[in-house]
Parts: structure tokens; sequence; C-alpha cells
């Protein structure tokens, strides 16, 4: 069994899936079960420069305001309040959002992914069937990478989906942390029919975990939008946290 993870916003450090992995396998240990082989995907680092570049701009802009009036010399915080606030939330969450929203860049990203999930398969030829664990904005990325409808033919995502349909990979789970995708339907065609689709075309059973924590303001259940859009040829669970 294999398990691809893929991350969300605000990670720089290619190591995020080690505890997670870490305490997978301790239980899986104590009920003397065989561990997955995992992969952590990574793409955190691809456009961190643009958010960087944005800051250094606004703070070259206060600083000519300063340098302009004696009496705001160092008074910084007082010509625009809040900067440390704003580029934390700007590059902790905001700026990887958008940034997976531009096109090009959605598409370098999703290229990246294909690319380091294709040296994973390649590396465990023996190994049939995986899961794929994704978290906050990466639950977007993997909707796009198996299921949007929208994307043009050139896109990685039609390579990623042959995987399952022509390479012998089974996709027996996904399993979805702080997911945004209910939000997203107010901007892209996010039909959850997609999904039974694909069950179709690959004709093997398929289990989907949804899990939100209550405190997560941007995770949200996605039974009932998965019942309005008629999609049932799969296992679908909300677990709340």
């Amino acid at each position: 069994m294999l398990v691809f993870l893929i991350h969300g916003v605000a990670t720089q450090d290619a190591g995020y899936g080690d505890q997670f992995k870490r305490k997978v396998k301790e239980n899986l240990s104590k009920k003397n079960v065989e561990s997955p082989i995992f992969f952590s995907s990574f793409w955190g680092h691809t456009f961190k420069s643009k958010t960087d570049q944005l800051f250094n701009w606004v703070r070259a802009n206060v600083k000519d305001l300063s340098d302009k009036c004696r009496e705001l010399n160092n008074c910084g915080n007082d010509i625009y309040r809040y900067q440390e606030a704003l580029e934390d939330f700007i590059a902790k969450f905001f700026g990887d959002f958008l940034t997976y929203l531009n096109v090009d860049k959605g598409v370098a990203i999703r290229k990246q992914i294909l690319s380091q999930f294709q040296d994973f398969i390649d590396n465990h030829p023996e190994d049939k069937e995986i899961t794929i664990v994704s978290h906050s904005l990466g639950t977007l990325v993997l909707w796009d990478l198996l299921f949007a409808k929208d994307l043009p033919e050139n896109d990685p995502a039609n390579e990623f989906r042959k995987f399952f349909n022509s390479n012998g990979l089974k996709l027996s789970g996904l399993v979805t942390m702080g997911s945004p995708l209910l939000f997203m339907r107010l901007k892209q065609s996010i039909d959850f029919s997609a999904v039974d689709d694909f069950v179709e075309k690959s004709n093997e059973a398929l289990t989907w975990l949804n899990i939100i924590h209550a405190s997560d303001l941007i995770a949200y259940p996605l039974g009932n939008a998965i019942k309005h859009d008629k999609a049932n040829n799969f296992l679908f669970t909300n677990q709340f946290l």
C-alpha cells in the first residue's frame, strides 16, 4: 500500500508529513498491521519569492514616506499598521491560495506534483494500491488533479488520471483535511458527481474521508453537497474533531 501526501498553504518544509507518518506507523504497529510506504509531495517553495517581493515593496513605500517627513521618522507602524500581521496572513495563507488560483502557476504546481507522483509510482512497481491524503489548499489541488472537468487537454491533471485508467493502479482511498472545497464552489465548477465518473472509469471502489476541525475557519463538511450533486458511487464520511 502506498500513501501520497499533498500539503496545503504556508508549507516551507519538505518534512511537513513526518509527524503524521510517525503517528500512523505507531498506531498500525500496535495492531500488528504492516505500515504503508509514504511519500510527501512538496511544492511550497515554488513561488515564495513573490510574497516576499510584495512586502518588500510595501516596506519601501512606508520608508519613502517616512524619509520625506521628519515627524514621521521611525513611525512606520503608525503610517501603515499591522504590517507584521498582514505579512504573516498573506505569507501563510492568502498568498499561496491566490498563487495556485493563477492559471499558469496552478499548472506549474500540478506539473510538479505529477512528476513527484510518477517517481513515487516508478520506485514501487510492485505496489498497485494507493491512498492520497491532502490538507487545506492541497485538497483543491487534489480535486483538480483527479476530478476537475474544466481543465485544458494539455493540463498535467489529465496525465495524472491516466495512472488510474490504464496503469493498473488502484486509488483505494482519499483523505481530505481542512478542506475549502465547499467554499470554492462559489468560484469554480466543483460538481461532486465527477467523483462518480472517476469511479466508473476506474471500475474500482473508492472511500473518501473528510476531516473537519471544529475551529478551522476554512474547513467544511461535504456530505450534503455530495448528496445534492447525486454522487453516490463511493463511500463518503465526514469526521468532526
